[in-house]
């Protein structure tokens, strides 16, 4: 029998680095690869929630705040 849960589960690995632009700034870079085996990258956090939202079908809802999901 399928778990009911695990129909709803999306599974993605997230990684995180920074690269030296021009004039030694770090600059952000990113990629999120699916359990299937395809990668994108991102360039800001902006970039990695709008591909989070597209994959996973994840509809962002702007009225909670930090604290209202951490209780």
């Amino acid at each position: 029998m399928k778990n009911t849960l695990d129909s709803h589960r999306t599974v993605f690995v997230i990684s995180i680095w920074t690269e030296k632009t021009t004039g030694k700034q770090l600059a952000w870079r990113g990629s999120i690869r699916t359990i299937d085996g395809h990668r994108m990258s991102f360039c800001t956090l902006t970039d990695l929630n709008q591909l989070l939202c597209e994959l996973s079908g994840w509809l962002d809802s702007p009225t909670k705040s930090i604290e209202d999901i951490r209780s």
